[in-house]
């Protein structure tokens, strides 16, 4: 049975190359999370699912793959990520780097076994770990998307005004924010959760 915490998503519209990654990846024991266009990886993101790795193309059917790249590095800072695309194009490369994301051509098989090995070297209490401790709080707790991104920016401890930056709201926004999450989970502070967060994550 494929490991809980090696689940990789594959946002991918082409059939055969997500038969080509499942061969792939078949032997390293991932459970791979399919999805065909940015709306439904969205869709796997905002359920809280823990993700060992992620794998996207390019060309979606509903927008350029970095759409969804963004989102999900400001939920995953260090997930290992790989960029695919049908031929080498220097500009996507270094798109894919600006996101610390690696590049990998589709017919590329040796690259895509590296990737896989480079999700399994990610070490389980690195920043790896607290993203998917946020994200299995944040499933428990039945948070909005935008709630677990509050969540991670305190887990990763981030001052509130970082937090509002980078998520382009009103400090006011995040304390709303703030006070949902706490009523949903039943906590008296938000500092406490993340504290007990980064535990688990260097436990796990």
């Amino acid at each position: 049975m494929p490991d809980a915490r090696r689940s990789v998503l594959v946002v991918e519209d082409e059939e055969p190359f997500q038969e080509i990654l499942a061969r792939t990846f078949a032997p390293f024991g991932f459970d791979l999370r399919k999805a065909y266009s940015n709306g439904q990886a969205r869709a796997v993101l905002a359920a809280g699912v823990p993700l060992s790795g992620a794998i996207i193309d390019v060309q979606l059917p509903d927008g350029s793959g970095f759409e969804f790249l963004a989102e999900l590095r400001k939920v995953y800072p260090r997930l290992p990520i790989a960029v695919c695309t049908a031929h080498l194009d220097r500009s996507l490369v270094n798109t894919a780097a600006r996101y610390s994301a690696r590049y990998v051509c589709k017919d590329g098989k040796e690259e895509l076994a590296a990737f896989a090995r480079e999700i399994i070297s990610h070490p389980p209490g690195g920043n790896g770990a607290l993203a998917e401790a946020v994200a299995a709080f944040a499933k428990k707790y039945k948070l909005s998307p935008r709630e677990r991104q509050v969540l991670e920016g305190r887990a990763f401890e981030k001052l509130s005004k970082e937090i509002a930056d980078e998520l382009r709201v009103s400090p006011k926004t995040i304390k709303t924010h703030v006070a949902h999450i706490l009523i949903k989970c039943g906590r008296g502070s938000l500092e406490d959760v993340a504290r007990e967060l980064r535990a688990q994550a260097r436990l796990g």
